[in-house]
């Protein structure tokens, strides 16, 4: 009887958590597989650079409706840092304009608003791992 009921709570805590662990690791290689789509070439150079609009467009589409709550909730926070982030990149041009200007004191401001945009994707991003974890998700990549 005992073997039987250790049976039965292991079954329960390792097979519930298996299509949480599937539905993570979906979300997970949908995301590398988004980070290597956003690669791109630049013509002048032919160097490879990563395209941050581009990832937030594709994990954008990411489904993550059959994750459990606590991954949802992380990956709205992850969507928002990347959020941040893409609108920070798109002062990039600024950047670059307040560089040749003859006033670049806001040249501090918007690299600023650039290293906060990408201090939130890496908090963001290991709260998402700390999750994934739990689930027995976060695999080597």
């Amino acid at each position: 009887m005992k073997i039987l009921f250790a049976v039965f709570v292991a079954a329960l805590l390792f097979g519930c958590s298996a299509p949480n662990r599937e539905s993570i690791s979906a979300v997970r290689s949908a995301c590398r597989n988004a980070s290597q789509a956003s690669m791109v070439t630049r013509q002048t150079d032919k160097k490879r650079w990563f395209n941050p609009a581009r990832y937030y467009s594709a994990i954008c589409k990411i489904d993550v409706s059959h994750c459990p709550d606590d991954f949802r909730t992380a990956w709205g926070v992850y969507l928002a840092a990347w959020h941040d982030r893409t609108t920070a990149g798109d002062t990039k041009t600024a950047l670059l304009e307040l560089a040749t200007s003859r006033d670049p004191s806001g040249l501090l401001g918007l690299n600023g608003e650039i290293e906060s945009a990408d201090k939130r994707c890496r908090e963001s991003r290991e709260s998402l791992e700390r999750v994934a974890e739990k689930y027995g998700a976060l695999d080597v990549h």
